[in-house]
């Protein structure tokens, strides 16, 4: 039986499609450095709130919570990050990066920014825009009608 349903012109199936693509080569791109993405996301996001809650962290990166504890102890044994308890909630662990956590971001970025760059390469900001913005309603279409 044949379906009326294409694959090839479904962009939930694209999307998904170029999303596993694009976060397998950028981790082989990283592994290069010592890294991997949700390592690089974690200390970026760290990096971006200066303070960070494991579980906050744990939802921008979009990982469960063991798999942060991993994360979060790598890159303490690595002394990249410093952690203490929060003083509301002792549940909490507040993440920060340390200087040595810092620089590692900082050399990190030059990847990522080639390899966004090789990813965009030849197509106009203005249609990277559109995606974005296309991308961001449907993310919030999903988020209203299915959370």
């Amino acid at each position: 039986m044949q379906t009326v349903f294409n694959l090839d012109s479904c962009i939930m199936c694209i999307t998904n499609r170029s999303s596993k693509l694009f976060g397998d080569t950028l981790d082989r791109e990283l592994r290069k450095i010592g890294l991997n993405r949700n390592i690089w996301l974690s200390l970026y996001f760290i990096d971006q709130h200066g303070q960070i809650t494991q579980n906050e962290l744990a939802k921008l990166v979009d990982i469960k919570g063991p798999s942060m504890v991993k994360i979060i102890r790598r890159l303490d044994e690595e002394e990249l990050v410093q952690t203490h308890q929060d003083g509301n909630d002792h549940r909490q662990k507040i993440i920060q990066l340390t200087k040595a956590g810092e620089e590692k971001l900082m050399k990190s970025l030059p990847t990522v920014t080639h390899f966004q760059g090789l990813m965009t390469k030849g197509i106009p900001q203005n249609d990277l825009n559109t995606v974005a913005r296309v991308m961001d309603q449907m993310v919030n279409n999903a988020q209203q009608n299915f959370d």
